[in-house]
Protein backbone atom coordinates (compact mmCIF):
# COMPACT_ATOMS: atom_id res chain seq x y z
CA UNK A 1 0.00 0.00 0.00
CA UNK A 2 2.97 2.39 0.77
CA UNK A 3 4.05 1.92 -2.57
CA UNK A 4 0.95 2.89 -4.52
CA UNK A 5 0.42 5.64 -2.54
CA UNK A 6 4.50 6.83 -3.02
CA UNK A 7 3.82 5.88 -7.63
CA UNK A 8 0.47 8.00 -6.64
CA UNK A 9 2.85 11.63 -5.22
CA UNK A 10 5.33 10.23 -7.75
CA UNK A 11 2.62 10.49 -10.62
CA UNK A 12 1.01 13.84 -9.42
CA UNK A 13 4.40 15.46 -9.24
CA UNK A 14 5.96 14.59 -12.23
CA UNK A 15 2.56 15.72 -14.09
CA UNK A 16 3.04 19.06 -11.88
CA UNK A 17 6.60 19.07 -13.34
CA UNK A 18 5.16 18.86 -17.38
CA UNK A 19 2.50 21.35 -16.83
CA UNK A 20 5.62 23.91 -15.02
CA UNK A 21 7.74 23.11 -18.29
CA UNK A 22 5.28 23.97 -20.67
CA UNK A 23 4.65 26.94 -19.11
CA UNK A 24 7.92 27.96 -19.07
CA UNK A 25 7.48 27.79 -22.54
CA UNK A 26 4.45 29.74 -23.38
CA UNK A 27 6.20 32.49 -20.67
CA UNK A 28 7.72 35.04 -23.51
CA UNK A 29 4.29 34.95 -25.60
CA UNK A 30 2.46 36.08 -22.54
CA UNK A 31 5.31 38.49 -21.32
CA UNK A 32 5.02 40.26 -25.16
CA UNK A 33 1.09 40.47 -24.73
CA UNK A 34 1.63 42.67 -21.66
CA UNK A 35 3.98 45.25 -23.13
CA UNK A 36 1.87 46.50 -26.34
CA UNK A 37 -1.68 47.52 -24.29
CA UNK A 38 -3.36 50.29 -26.08
CA UNK A 39 -3.83 52.16 -22.84
CA UNK A 40 -2.35 52.49 -19.65
CA UNK A 41 -5.93 51.93 -18.66
CA UNK A 42 -6.14 48.99 -20.22
CA UNK A 43 -2.96 47.30 -18.70
CA UNK A 44 -3.82 47.68 -15.64
CA UNK A 45 -7.30 45.90 -16.44
CA UNK A 46 -5.15 43.25 -17.71
CA UNK A 47 -2.59 43.27 -14.66
CA UNK A 48 -5.70 43.32 -12.24
CA UNK A 49 -7.15 40.08 -14.32
CA UNK A 50 -3.80 38.30 -14.00
CA UNK A 51 -3.75 38.79 -10.38
CA UNK A 52 -7.12 37.80 -10.01
CA UNK A 53 -6.72 34.60 -12.05
CA UNK A 54 -3.49 33.78 -9.72
CA UNK A 55 -5.52 34.12 -6.72
CA UNK A 56 -8.17 32.17 -8.10
CA UNK A 57 -5.88 29.69 -9.32
CA UNK A 58 -4.51 29.20 -5.65
CA UNK A 59 -7.34 28.76 -4.12
CA UNK A 60 -8.37 25.89 -6.65
CA UNK A 61 -5.18 24.56 -6.21
CA UNK A 62 -3.45 24.59 -9.34
CA UNK A 63 -0.96 27.01 -8.61
CA UNK A 64 2.46 25.47 -7.53
CA UNK A 65 5.16 27.56 -5.79
CA UNK A 66 8.14 26.62 -7.00
CA UNK A 67 9.99 25.34 -3.41
CA UNK A 68 6.41 22.98 -3.47
CA UNK A 69 7.97 21.72 -7.18
CA UNK A 70 11.66 21.18 -5.31
CA UNK A 71 10.26 19.07 -2.43
CA UNK A 72 8.55 17.45 -5.02
CA UNK A 73 11.64 16.86 -6.41
CA UNK A 74 13.42 15.99 -3.15
CA UNK A 75 10.95 13.66 -2.89
CA UNK A 76 11.80 11.78 -6.29
CA UNK A 77 15.07 12.26 -5.45
CA UNK A 78 14.96 10.07 -1.86
CA UNK A 79 13.07 7.37 -3.49
CA UNK A 80 14.92 7.19 -6.71
CA UNK A 81 18.61 6.55 -4.44
CA UNK A 82 17.07 3.96 -2.49
CA UNK A 83 16.73 2.06 -5.53
CA UNK A 84 20.21 3.16 -6.32
CA UNK A 85 21.24 1.98 -3.01
CA UNK A 86 19.43 -1.27 -3.48
CA UNK A 87 20.95 -1.71 -7.22
CA UNK A 88 24.30 -0.70 -5.88
CA UNK A 89 23.94 -3.74 -3.45
CA UNK A 90 22.60 -5.99 -6.14
CA UNK A 91 24.98 -5.08 -9.52
CA UNK A 92 27.35 -3.41 -7.95
CA UNK A 93 28.14 0.25 -7.80
CA UNK A 94 28.57 0.90 -11.62
CA UNK A 95 24.84 0.46 -11.96
CA UNK A 96 24.27 2.58 -8.59
CA UNK A 97 26.36 5.43 -10.26
CA UNK A 98 24.34 5.08 -13.77
CA UNK A 99 20.52 5.93 -11.47
CA UNK A 100 22.67 8.67 -9.63
CA UNK A 101 23.58 10.20 -12.64
CA UNK A 102 20.82 9.82 -14.47
CA UNK A 103 18.73 11.61 -11.61
CA UNK A 104 21.08 14.24 -11.51
CA UNK A 105 20.38 15.03 -15.19
CA UNK A 106 16.73 14.82 -14.74
CA UNK A 107 16.18 17.30 -11.97
CA UNK A 108 19.14 19.90 -13.00
CA UNK A 109 17.24 21.04 -15.67
CA UNK A 110 14.39 21.49 -13.77
CA UNK A 111 15.52 23.51 -11.03
CA UNK A 112 17.37 25.56 -13.72
CA UNK A 113 13.88 26.36 -14.91
CA UNK A 114 12.55 27.41 -11.87
CA UNK A 115 15.46 29.85 -10.58
CA UNK A 116 15.32 31.94 -14.27
CA UNK A 117 11.57 31.86 -13.90
CA UNK A 118 11.67 32.95 -10.44
CA UNK A 119 14.61 35.60 -11.13
CA UNK A 120 12.11 37.15 -14.08
CA UNK A 121 9.39 37.61 -10.90
CA UNK A 122 7.74 34.39 -11.56
CA UNK A 123 5.22 33.84 -8.44
CA UNK A 124 4.00 30.00 -9.30
CA UNK A 125 3.44 27.82 -12.07
CA UNK A 126 0.24 26.24 -13.10
CA UNK A 127 -0.69 22.69 -12.90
Amino acid sequence: MRSTVERQLRDKQIARLTHARELLVCMPEYVASLVEPESALEKKRLLEADLLELRLNKERGVLVQPHEIRAGLATMAVILRKAGDALGRQFGPEAQLILVEALEDAVEPVCKAIDESTMEGGKGHEL
